[in-house]
């Protein structure tokens, strides 16, 4: 997967979270449980497109690190021997292409 779709699909899931977490926080409206299939399918679809370490890695980029919030913390970090990675989304594609982590990859 080219960067800029990375890019594009990660600032969508982004950008969902965004809303539903404003409508949380401003108006105190749950909606978290309905979209349970939304979250099957955008899971289903990662899982297409990238092996189990690759998903592993995405994971821990958009909820450990925080990537989903659009602005990963800098205290969480990951590291390949001493090298730090996946420091943003950026890094964490190279590191995903890289490291062969996404399926039909050329």
């Amino acid at each position: 997967m080219e960067y800029k779709d990375f890019e594009k699909a990660i600032g969508l899931m982004v950008s969902h979270s965004s809303k539903l977490n404003k409508l949380y926080s401003e108006f105190k409206i749950d909606l978290i449980d309905s979209f349970d299939e939304h979250n099957t399918l955008v899971e289903m679809f990662w899982d297409e497109v990238l092996t189990d370490r690759g998903s592993d890695w995405l994971g821990w980029y958009l909820y450990d690190k925080g990537g989903i919030s659009g602005k990963p913390r800098k205290d969480i970090k990951a590291h390949d021997l001493d090298k730090e990675i996946c420091r943003n989304l950026k890094e964490l594609h190279k590191y995903l292409v890289d490291s062969k982590y996404f399926k039909n990859q050329k």
